[in-house]
């Protein structure tokens, strides 16, 4: 005769574990970026004129210095996203060709290859709009308006729904 296996089910508990897990992905990691972006800039610092790199570079200089996996694997890509956006806003890397990931885990997708195009940078360098830019009405560079950006969105997202309805 077989015996009947019970589990016990807690609706309480299990909130409590989701709601944990959430807050442990939503807490940032700023300990964690912070050591992988003074590791990025301290590598970029030290490298020549046109040299080319990929996020599969930064991660192995971030591997070289003993840094941890992110608690969560989009870690990462939040990592080196803010990298490169800041590192293109600078006017010091170029994207200069796609190639495929090398990383099993990164299902040979095309990533972008970066090309290092000016030798040196001001440490804090604070990009101020050109005084012949258009301003938005929210008073910001016409171009770089988060408001300016969703209402746009707003707008063609309407207007592409109205012709539906016509």
């Amino acid at each position: 005769m077989k015996r009947k296996r019970t589990v016990q089910m807690d609706l309480p508990l299990g909130r409590k574990l989701r709601n944990e897990g959430i807050a442990r992905v939503l807490t940032p990691e700023e300990h964690w970026q912070e050591a992988l972006h003074s590791a990025c800039q301290y590598w970029f610092d030290n490298q020549r004129l046109g040299v080319e790199f990929t996020c599969e570079t930064l991660r192995q200089v971030a591997y070289s210095i003993g840094l941890e996996e992110p608690r969560n694997a989009n870690g990462w890509s939040g990592g080196f996203a803010a990298i490169f956006r800041k590192w293109r806003k600078w006017g010091v890397v170029i994207i200069s060709s796609f190639e495929l990931a090398l990383r099993p885990e990164a299902h040979a997708r095309r990533i972008p290859k970066y090309r290092k195009v000016f030798p040196d940078r001001e440490q804090d360098y604070e990009f101020e709009p050109a005084p012949n830019r258009p301003q938005c009405p929210h008073g910001n560079v016409s171009g770089e308006c988060s408001a300016c950006d969703i209402a746009g969105d707003l707008a063609f997202d309407s207007a592409r729904e109205a012709r539906f309805f016509r």
